[in-house]
């Protein structure tokens, strides 16, 4: 994995809200508020055009 990944306590969790299921992958937002989720395997082409969508010049 060449990205960083986030691992917390079940109390920092719940920040998230509720996990469906694994993996799912949360995009956090520079303010620090999640800005997406993802529910299943995420490839780096989704990734990076989560990233791009989002992404403020």
């Amino acid at each position: 994995m060449t990205y960083p990944a986030l691992n917390v306590t079940p109390g920092e969790a719940s920040r998230f809200g509720y996990v469906e299921g694994v993996p799912i992958t949360f995009v956090i937002g520079p303010d620090g508020t999640v800005d997406g989720e993802y529910l299943g395997p995420v490839t780096r082409e989704i990734l990076e055009n989560v990233l791009k969508s989002r992404r403020v010049d």
